[in-house]
C-alpha cells in the first residue's frame, strides 16, 4: 500500500510533513494566505505579515505597517494564542492587518510540509498558510536621506524598493552614496517611519 501511494508523483520524492513544535519555533513565517469554506484571501506581500514565535512562549508579529504580539502555547501538533496586541498606526486602505490578527486568534493546531506551516483554525473553518522567511537580503542600491520625523538614511534598491537599515555605519550616511549591502529582514523591529522593510547590515561596501 506504501508504494501505492507514491505511484503517481514524482520518483524519489515525498511531502515532508511534520507537528514537531522544534520545526516552527526560533523562526520568521510570512502569512500568504488563508482558506476558508467561504472565501480564500490571498496576500500580496507576504513580507508585511510575519510571525515569530520565540522559545520564552512569546510571539512577535508585524501586523502590515504595525507590530506587536502575546503569549502562545504549543504542543506536537497543536498551536494557540492569548489575545494579541499591536501598536495602533494607520495602515493603507488595502491592509490586510485586521483579519491577519482575527485568525492568527483562533489558529488551533499546526503541521509543517514542505518548509511551509499550516495553521488550521478550529471546526474545518479555514488554514493559514506561511512561507519561511527568506535568507538574506543582496542588494545595490544609494543611500537616501528621508526628511521624515527628524530625518533619516535609507537605503533604495535598484528596482525602486526602499530599506531602512537599523545599524547604518556613519562612514555610509551620505546622501546618494552607490553601496552593495547584505543585510538580514528584522521582522521583530518596529519603526516609525514606515518606509519600507528592517534591516540590519551585515556587510556594505562603497560602489
Amino acid at each position: 500500500m506504501a508504494g501505492a501511494g507514491c505511484a503517481g508523483g514524482t520518483p524519489g520524492k515525498q511531502d515532508v510533513r511534520t507537528a514537531d513544535p522544534q520545526s516552527v519555533v526560533g523562526k520568521t513565517w510570512q502569512w500568504e494566505s488563508t482558506i476558508t469554506p467561504v472565501e480564500k484571501i490571498s496576500v500580496p506581500e507576504p513580507e508585511r505579515y510575519t510571525l515569530l514565535l520565540m522559545a520564552d512562549g512569546k510571539a512577535r508579529v508585524r501586523f502590515d505597517c504595525n507590530r506587536g504580539g502575546g503569549d502562545y502555547k504549543i504542543a506536537a501538533g497543536q498551536l494557540t494564542f492569548g489575545p494579541l496586541i499591536s501598536t495602533r498606526m494607520a495602515c493603507p486602505q488595502d491592509s490586510l492587518d485586521a483579519p491577519f490578527m482575527r485568525d492568527l486568534q483562533r489558529a488551533a493546531s499546526f503541521f509543517v510540509q514542505d518548509g511551509r506551516l499550516f495553521l488550521e483554525l478550529p471546526y474545518d473553518s479555514g488554514t493559514m498558510r506561511f512561507r519561511s522567511s527568506p535568507g538574506p537580503v543582496e542588494l545595490l542600491g544609494t543611500v537616501v536621506y528621508m526628511d521624515l520625523e527628524g530625518g533619516f538614511f535609507a537605503i533604495k534598491d535598484d528596482d525602486g524598493k526602499t530599506y531602512e537599515p537599523v545599524n547604518l555605519p556613519e562612514t555610509f550616511k551620505k546622501n546618494g552614496l552607490q553601496v552593495r549591502v547584505t543585510a538580514r529582514v528584522r521582522d521583530d523591529v518596529g519603526s516609525i517611519h514606515m518606509v519600507g522593510e528592517i534591516i540590519e547590515i551585515v556587510t556594505i561596501t562603497q560602489q
